[in-house]
């Protein structure tokens, strides 16, 4: 049996294991040892009956010791590309398919890919690395996802899509056939894509706008913290009229503790800054975000 470990212990990572126990299921196949986390509060703690290891630089120690594989188990499109780009030595990225899953034979499916149940993915499509696919996906035939994509539930790509690096594809959305969604776009839960969708770009909706701030929205900002706005919200996958710098960490019904660490990581990616560990508690409003971009 092959020894694996996942990285992240939030949400996905639970289910991710609940994954691997259903192949284990059917054919035994991999001995879980447990999650990688860097979160502090993680650490020792048991998820969904699996220890936390340590943080994810102890991935390259376990290798030290044997032969170790390993998933990145996190929605976050970017904070899969940096784990990876993090631990670039590592090359026993595992891809797992869960048994009720559909794939035709001349499907190619990159390396660390996570194909949940239910999932349909038919003839000459190509997924690329780290893609997460997630419960009863349809993916019709020749569509080309790029690495990194994250495919929320229920979402059916029609034939011919192309979903570039990094893109995100909320639950229930669909994208007609011969679109191309750009890399880092969104695509807002629901929304029904008929046009093409430029790189870093949200839409939402039926049919799938662009979302940006009417003149009317907000008028007491600045126009960076309009832009900052909408930014938080191609993440939260709303309308920006629905965020104001008061938006608050356990308050607003979108923010839990997986959308706090995403938005963390994205922020992080577009405005090229560090956000320290101990300070990230601490950011209760997306202003305090904000003010941490301007500080840089």
């Amino acid at each position: 049996m092959k020894e694996i470990v996942i990285i992240g212990a939030g949400n996905f990572g639970r289910e991710t294991s609940w994954l691997i126990e259903d192949i284990n299921r059917v054919r035994p196949t991999y001995n879980l040892l447990g999650f990688l986390d860097d979160t502090e509060a993680k650490q020792g703690k048991l998820f969904n009956g699996y220890p936390c290891l340590g943080k994810i630089p102890h991935l390259l120690e376990l290798c030290r010791q044997r032969r170790i594989y390993a998933v990145i188990a996190m929605e976050s499109c970017s904070g899969r590309r940096r784990i990876a780009s993090d631990l670039a030595d590592f090359q026993d990225w595992e891809t797992l398919r869960h048994p009720s899953a559909n794939i035709a034979e001349s499907a190619q499916i990159g390396q660390g890919c996570i194909i949940c149940a239910h999932t349909s993915i038919s003839i000459d499509t190509k997924l690329g690395k780290h893609c997460l696919i997630n419960i009863g996906t349809v993916i019709g035939h020749d569509s080309v996802l790029g690495d990194c994509v994250s495919v929320m539930p229920g979402v059916c790509i029609c034939g011919n899509a192309v979903v570039k690096d990094c893109a995100y594809l909320g639950t229930n959305c669909s994208v007609t056939p011969k679109i191309s969604i750009g890399a880092h776009a969104k695509v807002g839960a629901g929304s029904a894509v008929l046009k093409d969708v430029a790189d870093k770009t949200t839409v939402l909706g039926v049919p799938a706008k662009s979302i940006a701030f009417q003149a009317e929205d907000n008028p007491g900002c600045s126009r960076e913290m309009r832009e900052f706005l909408q930014f938080a919200a191609g993440i939260f996958s709303v309308d920006p009229s629905e965020l104001s710098g008061d938006t608050a960490y356990g308050t607003y019904e979108k923010w839990d503790s997986l959308m706090h660490m995403n938005l963390v990581l994205s922020i992080e990616e577009k405005y090229g800054i560090e956000i320290p560990l101990a300070e990230i508690p601490e950011i209760k409003t997306l202003k305090d975000f904000y003010r941490l971009t301007l500080a840089e």
